[in-house]
């Protein structure tokens, strides 16, 4: 990743999505290969194991303060 774009991980990056209506992508884990594409309803399911394998990419400008945790 770039200074062109930011990650929000976890529970910030749900409701971020849940927001501005976006999908998520998760990390691989032991189990699982990475997946993208998620719903936040689907991410939130995953997050309550791990948050740490979510994420979304944006551009910083795209987090407004009012986005920012």
């Amino acid at each position: 990743m770039n200074r062109e774009h930011a990650r929000l991980t976890g529970t910030d990056a749900i409701e971020y999505a849940e927001r501005h209506d976006l999908l998520l992508s998760k990390y691989a884990d032991p189990i699982e290969d990475g997946r993208d594409g998620l719903t936040p309803e689907e991410a939130a399911a995953i997050a309550r194991e791990d948050p740490s394998l979510i994420y979304i990419d944006t551009a910083p400008a795209q987090i407004s303060r009012s986005d920012e945790p």
